[in-house]
């Protein structure tokens, strides 16, 4: 997997990656025009109500969102790609949620199989070390074709925001896993949620916002300000402080009236699946989701020692031969894992594979800079 390291403005970053993840950036985006989704979302937008919706994501997004916006174009003008069609693929499950595509199992995809489907593990150790690993996981075709952006960015030569982030050609960054020049280590996992705020930030630019948080507390103020997110996400973010090390998850969901926001400190052992687990509202149950928690839930119990070994062992685990955790894109299940990230936080490094984690050595391993 390559490793690309830009620096420059907003627009100047979203050009350059344009131009060096073309090729690619063109394989998703036509496999996401062959799409059932974006058949359904074009013939919505072409309706009154559609054209509405679509128009207010994009004025929110030019009223919240400028800086990414201009990151955003710059990728479209980068790639010589339609930046209509690029917006459409990054607004995916907010159209999902409205035409109501979103399915209760598996076997009745009728998405864009780019749609999100990871998990989540943190990890205590005997020893106190803590860890989280986060699988991606994408459609089968785009497996081999994320890169590894580091990014710094400027404006009137001062520095705003640098990390470096598991990127997905044509996605905004900040929906996988990454960490920042603030020491956040972040995970951050879909949730297939019901319903939609069809006024708020559509999720992955709510997500691309969230990079440059200082620690958890920030990204909850930014999730709970109006007019909200417009779809569910959860965010797992660690942070080596002076106490020692802080795990928070935050789930949110969009709703009529802005963004319901919770927030979890996990202690020990702690799983995540694209449901959710501590916010009030209705989410569908993917069928992976379910069969991965369930396997995933069996190494709390186990009585074993907890090591680093044992969460290689979780999250590379593939018992559960139609919907393992670490998945492969074969029926029935329809999404692969395209890289995996483990942050060990004592080490204060994040862990980079393309392969199986627990029988593979890591393609990239960072240092992650203290808080």
């Amino acid at each position: 997997m390559e490793h690309l390291s830009l620096s420059g403005s907003y627009h100047e970053i979203g050009t350059e990656l344009g131009k060096r993840t073309e090729e690619s950036l063109k394989k998703i985006l036509k496999e996401f025009k062959n799409s059932d989704i974006y058949e359904k979302t074009s013939q919505y937008i072409k309706t009154s109500e559609g054209a509405h919706v679509l128009s207010t994501f994009k004025d929110t997004v030019k009223k919240y969102c400028g800086n990414y916006l201009e990151e955003f174009n710059g990728l479209a003008d980068g790639a010589g790609v339609d930046v209509n069609d690029l917006f459409l693929l990054n607004c995916d499950s907010e159209f999902a949620a409205i035409l109501e595509e979103t399915p209760g199992s598996s076997h009745d995809v009728l998405y864009s199989s780019l749609y999100d489907g990871c998990t989540n593990i943190s990890m205590e150790t005997d020893a106190r070390e803590v860890y989280l690993a986060h699988t991606e996981d994408i459609g089968p075709f785009a497996r081999d074709l994320g890169v590894m952006l580091t990014a710094k960015f400027t404006v009137g030569g001062k520095v705003t925001e640098c990390w470096t982030d598991y990127h997905v050609p044509g996605i905004l960054s900040g929906s996988k896993f990454f960490f920042n020049s603030h020491g956040i280590m972040a995970g951050a996992n879909t949730i297939y949620q019901k319903g939609v705020n069809r006024n708020g930030i559509p999720r992955k630019f709510m997500c691309r916002s969230l990079m440059g948080i200082r620690d958890a507390s920030h990204a909850i103020k930014l999730l709970q300000k109006q007019p909200g997110i417009a779809t569910a996400y959860c965010f797992q973010y660690l942070q080596r402080t002076c106490n020692g090390v802080e795990n928070t998850v935050i789930e949110v969901a969009g709703t009529f009236d802005g963004s319901h926001v919770t927030v979890f400190k996990p202690k020990g052992y702690y799983h995540h699946c694209n449901m959710f687990q501590h916010l009030h509202h209705e989410c569908h149950p993917e069928e992976s989701s379910v069969h991965r928690a369930a396997v995933i839930s069996q190494y709390v119990n186990r009585g074993q020692t907890r090591t680093k070994r044992q969460l290689l062992s979780a999250i590379s685990n593939r018992q559960d031969t139609n919907f393992p955790v670490h998945r492969n894109g074969q029926y029935p299940d329809y999404l692969a894992t395209g890289s995996t990230g483990i942050f060990d936080v004592a080490a204060g490094t994040m862990e980079v594979y393309t392969d199986i984690p627990e029988n593979s050595q890591p393609q990239h391993v960072f240092k992650v800079p203290k808080s």
